[in-house]
């Protein structure tokens, strides 16, 4: 739609590259699972009319509908994931808490019981683990938010083709990146 490589040729070029990389996505697990069973084509005639509108069109559709559709996303995942660490640290921190109130409430002073004592500091360190999982994804989806940030400085003085398609492939690049590294922390 944006006519930038490998569609930045001919519609004919243009629909067997695209065709051809759609093709590529087929055997990727996650996208197979969500693959639903259209009769519509897969260009479809409004994908058709935005490649051929002029530049400001394709610039102003690609920026409102592509470029701040993906930085709401990524702040978006980036919140949601800090504030899932948060809600562990807290849960957490709140059982731990109980658990020695009642571990001096209910037990003699002299006595430690190390299997509870081991099982509770083993809870712990899974708890933990979790909650640097969820710090580390606000995290990558953070610098991916910045990263698109800095590039949103761009788009809008974005004046030209050439310019349009160095700004689109920087952005579907970044993109690209964090859907790869997304794709690895899910392989088992």
């Amino acid at each position: 739609m944006m006519r930038i490589s490998p569609s930045d040729g001919d519609e004919e070029s243009a629909d067997a590259a695209f065709t051809d990389s759609i093709r590529g996505l087929r055997d990727l697990p996650e996208v197979i699972m969500q693959l639903p069973v259209s009769t519509e084509p897969i260009i479809s005639p409004s994908m058709r009319e935005m490649r051929g509108s002029g530049f400001k069109e394709r610039r102003d559709f690609y920026e409102a509908l592509r470029f701040r559709d993906q930085l709401a996303w990524y702040l978006g995942k980036a919140k949601s994931n800090r504030s899932m660490a948060q809600k562990w640290f807290v849960g957490i921190t709140s059982v731990q808490v109980l658990a020695f109130i009642l571990a001096v409430v209910l037990e003699s002073p002299f006595v430690v019981a190390p299997v509870a004592t081991l099982t509770t500091v083993s809870a712990g360190f899974i708890a933990l683990a979790e909650i640097g999982r969820y710090n580390e994804l606000a995290n990558q989806y953070s610098i991916a938010a910045n990263e698109l940030r800095l590039l949103e400085s761009r788009a809008s003085s974005v004046g030209n083709e050439e310019h349009l398609q160095a700004l689109v492939s920087m952005t579907e690049d970044r993109i690209s990146r964090e859907h790869t590294l997304w794709t690895l922390r899910r392989i088992p």
